[in-house]
Parts: structure tokens; C-alpha cells; sequence
């Protein structure tokens, strides 16, 4: 018997994998997900995960010896972190290693 504990993990609803009888009885018991899942860290690796530009309309003003004159500045770039790919086996809550 698979024990009836469901496990609220990465807004889906899993059930308990430990195959032990009464297992879900015990308020004490730890109920692991039978499944791989993802870890829901952030990248600890160095540098930037991926790099985006993003169009911002903003007018400048350049003044300078002889006059000034504006401009507009049109984009942007901005770096994200993503999230760690390092699956978490079964019946485990981390894996080994960095994220």
C-alpha cells in the first residue's frame, strides 16, 4: 500500500512514495516523492544565464561646447539568473553539488 499522504511540490499534487504500511499514520513520518522532480533553487554557477535586450524610448540631452541637441536612447540589456537544472532523484529532498 502506497501511503495517502498527497505532497503539495512545484504546485502539483504528488503522493507519498514510501511503500510501508502506516507509513502515513505516524504525524512524525517524512513523505518523500517517489518521482524526479525539479529543484527549485537558483543557478549558483558563475556569470549570467541569459542576457536580454529591452526596448526603453527615453529622450537625452547632449550639451556640449557648440549647442546641445537631444536624443532618444532605444534599448537596454539586462542579465537573469535562472533557476538550477540538476534534477533531485526520488525519495530525496536536494541533491549533491552546487546549484
Amino acid at each position: 500500500k502506497v501511503a495517502t499522504i498527497v505532497l503539495e511540490k512545484e504546485a502539483a499534487l504528488m503522493t507519498c512514495g514510501v511503500k510501508v504500511h502506516f507509513h502515513d499514520l505516524n504525524p512524525y513520518a517524512e513523505h518523500l516523492c517517489g518521482n524526479e522532480h525539479a529543484c527549485p533553487e537558483e543557478c549558483e554557477m558563475p556569470g549570467i544565464c541569459e542576457i536580454f535586450t529591452e526596448l526603453v524610448r527615453r529622450t537625452w540631452v547632449f550639451r556640449g561646447q557648440r549647442g546641445s541637441f537631444e536624443y532618444d536612447l532605444v534599448s537596454e540589456q539586462n542579465g537573469l539568473r535562472k533557476g538550477c537544472c540538476i534534477p533531485i532523484p526520488p525519495f530525496e529532498t536536494d541533491h549533491q553539488g552546487p546549484h
